[in-house]
């Protein structure tokens, strides 16, 4: 398969910064029409339509000719989803898409990529906002597989707290499912939860994916 042929089939997000060419926005996003076009076709009325289309549903339209190194980290990973968004792919990739975002800025970001017309698979740190965002999760400690299925099997407060050493409490809020988590065991102020507390070990790297 041609590096072309798989552009078109997966784009990937990712949350390292390299090192930047000093493009503007506008042209950084670009980059993501180069899979379905030829040097000479790039850059049409399509190309722009699309360019202008995806900056806008990123809120990064004022944005547009400010060059993309002088961006904050939550401005470049939204020219970045912008980025994907014209690839058109059939599968998208995210690494922690929300690193560097405010508060309202992540949930409008998980709400886009849920409306984009892909198969996505995103690595998470945020528990609540894995299981608010995602169908399917994969629970992973240090490489290895712990759970995977529907959020409610796999956030599973006894689960939660051997992987992530911490207590864990499950609540029902506003018609969702919210963790509640507590690092130090034994505490004698606790919600109401679905576990009790387990003998927690420690693990470098952890999370869900979906």
């Amino acid at each position: 398969m041609s590096r072309r042929a798989i552009a078109r089939s997966v784009a990937v997000v990712s949350q390292e910064r390299d090192d930047a060419l000093p493009l503007t926005v506008r042209d950084a996003v670009g980059l993501g029409r180069l899979s379905h076009r030829s040097l000479a076709g790039y850059g049409d009325a399509e190309d722009r339509s699309r360019v202008d289309e995806a900056l806008d549903r990123v809120d990064m339209t004022g944005l547009a000719d400010r060059l993309i190194t002088q961006l904050s980290g939550g401005e470049r990973q939204r020219a970045l989803i912008a980025r994907a968004i014209v690839q058109d792919a059939d599968h998208l990739v995210l690494d922690e898409p929300t690193n560097h975002l405010d508060i309202s800025h992540q949930f409008a970001l998980l709400s886009l990529v849920d409306q984009i017309p892909a198969t996505t698979v995103m690595v998470l740190h945020d528990l609540n906002l894995a299981a608010r965002s995602c169908e399917q999760l994969i629970l992973l400690d240090r490489g290895r597989l712990i759970a995977s299925g529907p959020a409610d099997e796999v956030l599973d407060p006894a689960l939660i707290s051997r992987v992530y050493g911490v207590d864990v409490h499950r609540i029902e809020f506003a018609g969702r499912s919210w963790l509640l988590f507590d690092p130090d065991p034994g505490s004698e102020s606790q919600p109401q939860s679905e576990s009790q507390p387990n003998t927690p070990h420690r693990s470098p790297s952890r999370g869900p994916k979906c």
